[in-house]
């Protein structure tokens, strides 16, 4: 497998307080994981801002080891926070009994939400290797001292030797979407 070629030097950061969140459209993707062991690899809930000049700001990114209730709570309260256009889900058996339940709370919640099945058409290593010139334009943006920061950081430059690389699949999930855009 080639280097993916993600270096240190491409990572960009944003400071939280300078963050204008009009003009930005918030999408947020979902990557699950079944297991709750110490060595499994998480759940991730990642939004991300994109501007007009499709800049990607990632506005939270939060990841655990949880049960389907935590990630239910967690999606739910992203979405009160960020009431983004899209939730995406890869569609996947695991996935589609998630999107089931989250539907049915939205009517417990009477908080609803578009979720978008997302199909990963191409390899991870290909889906990442491939946002390595976004990552080299300067595109992708970080949160200064977000709690997610050192571990997306890790996977991103060990990836695809690295130890977990469920957080850096938010690149995946994100990448399933075109074009995104502000709206």
């Amino acid at each position: 497998f080639p280097s993916h070629d993600i270096l240190k030097s491409m990572f960009r950061y944003f400071e939280k307080a300078s963050l204008k969140k009009e003009g930005l459209s918030f999408y947020t993707t979902v990557d699950l994981a079944i297991s709750q062991a110490d060595t499994a690899d998480y759940t991730v809930v990642c939004t991300i801002g994109v501007n007009s000049d499709n800049h990607w700001f990632i506005v939270d990114l939060r990841f655990g080891r949880w049960n389907p209730s935590e990630t239910i709570d967690n999606i739910f309260e992203v979405v009160s926070t960020w009431r983004p256009l899209y939730v995406g889900i890869e569609k996947v058996a695991f996935q589609a009994a998630m999107m089931h339940f989250l539907q049915k709370e939205m009517v417990v919640r009477n908080k609803f939400f578009t979720i978008k099945e997302l199909l990963a058409e191409r390899k991870k290593e290909l889906r990442i290797q491939a946002m390595q010139p976004r990552f080299n334009a300067g595109t992708i943006w970080f949160q200064e001292g977000a709690k997610y920061l050192e571990e997306l950081e890790t996977e991103l430059l060990t990836f695809p030797k690295g130890l977990h690389d469920k957080i850096v699949s938010w690149i995946n999930s994100v990448n399933c979407w075109k074009p995104l855009r502000a709206l």
